[in-house]
């Protein structure tokens, strides 16, 4: 989970690096 102020790009690097 990540805060409101996450930039959803960097969220979605952290997922791709998660897989």
């Amino acid at each position: 989970m990540y805060p409101i102020t996450y930039k959803k790009k960097e969220a979605l690097s952290d997922v791709s690096n998660n897989l």
